[in-house]
């Protein structure tokens, strides 16, 4: 560790000491003036002010609540690094693949917002749509968390998957889950980055960035991110994490040692644009880092019970299909068809039927054809044995 960096991690810790009664209050004109002065005599590398995230109670921003042992069980998965093939400088919105800046408003969904982005990301990184997904549907329909705080809720696109923002719009409340919904989009898997729940090292952040697209992390907010302008974040406001962004990028060529490019949700009007640019190792940022697997691609597969039986044969059908589908079409082979992702369908008559299932979604279609999959015989005729009637009998 520099000496640079110790002198600002403690001048951190003094500025969290110095607010500490007032974090959770708006920020007033004079708190801002001071956190002025204070951040010129430590020979700070961005700006501070009035925004519309000091307009705000703290606790209406920052939501994440890590959970007790949340790293037991965890999905740790370490990285397989190429640090020769890293850029020095990279960033998915260069790639056209960072959605608008959105804002969580008067709710404490940070945790929420940060898990959404990646996934939204990543759509655009594959060639779909610019696709706005419901936050609130994480809010208000999963044990993830609420306006209250919470952790990240990937499992939740993972099983049943995302749903659009125009069925659940965005009410930064804990509004009613109501629904149903649909689930267009689901993630293959998720994972954090490394071996424990610390912050993983900045190359292995960086290949995750480039392998996976845009990352999730926490952070540590303290007054002076709060109020940041524009500039390099170079002040470490130690603390338990509070706070959960998404990392888009990195640039060697800024800042000490190099900045991330972090993505905020708090409205355009925050930092520059809603980004911010911050050294690394700053504040924590990187802890919990994790990752989503995602693919556009689609594999039509399916089966059926059973696929042998006498007239009537109910066949209760099963779609084993992967990738991100929003429809699926069934031919059984009799001139019926359905729409259902598991249907059930009846064989009235005796043949060989070849089935069909066609799926599509996002990414394009995919059909899985078996040949003769069902098979109805005719039921056998019963024979009716004429009573015998013993001899003797009148």
């Amino acid at each position: 560790m520099t000496y640079k960096k110790l002198v600002t991690m403690i001048f951190g810790a003094f500025l969290v000491l110095i607010f500490a009664a007032t974090v959770h209050a708006r920020m007033t004109a004079r708190e801002i003036s001071n956190l002025k002065s204070e951040l010129d005599k430590q020979g700070a590398t961005f700006t501070v002010g009035t925004n519309p995230a000091t307009e705000r109670d703290m606790n209406e921003l920052c939501g994440l609540v890590p959970p007790d042992n949340w790293q037991e069980g965890a999905p740790f998965r370490a990285m397989e690094l190429r640090s020769a093939a890293l850029p020095s400088s990279f960033s998915w919105c260069d790639q056209g693949a960072c959605p608008p800046i959105r804002n969580q408003g008067s709710c404490g969904s940070c945790w929420a917002f940060a898990t959404v982005g990646p996934l939204e990301s990543n759509i655009l990184i594959q060639g779909g749509e610019p696709t706005d997904l419901s936050e609130q549907y994480l809010v208000s329909c999963t044990d993830a968390g609420n306006c209250g705080g919470g952790w990240w809720a990937h499992e939740y696109h993972q099983n049943p998957g995302a749903v659009p923002e125009d069925e659940f719009p965005y009410v930064a409340w804990n509004a009613p889950c109501g629904g149903p919904y649909t689930h267009p989009w689901q993630i293959e898997d998720w994972a954090y980055i490394g071996y424990s729940g610390s912050v993983p090292s900045t190359d292995e952040i960086k290949q995750a960035i480039m392998d996976y697209g845009p990352v999730t992390v926490a952070i540590y907010v303290g007054p002076a991110f709060w109020a940041y302008k524009g500039g390099i974040f170079n002040t470490s406001e130690d603390g338990t994490v509070n706070h959960g962004v998404v990392l888009v990028g990195w640039d060697d060529n800024q800042g000490a040692d190099g900045v991330w490019i972090l993505r905020n949700s708090w409205g355009t009007g925050w930092g520059e644009g809603g980004y911010m640019r911050i050294e690394y190792g700053t504040s924590q940022v990187g802890y919990s880092a994790n990752y989503i697997i995602y693919s556009m691609d689609i594999t039509a597969n399916f089966t059926g019970e059973p696929t042998e039986n006498v007239t009537p044969n109910t066949v209760h059908f099963t779609d084993l299909s992967t990738g991100n589908i929003t429809s699926w079409f069934w031919d059984f082979g009799d001139e019926s068809t359905s729409e259902e992702q598991h249907p059930t369908h009846i064989y009235d008559a005796p043949g060989a039927y070849t089935v069909s299932l066609t799926v599509s979604g996002p990414g394009g279609s995919d059909t899985e054809t078996k040949t003769d999959f069902i098979s109805a015989t005719r039921a056998p005729r019963k024979t009716i044995v004429p009573a015998l009637i013993p001899l003797g009998m009148p």
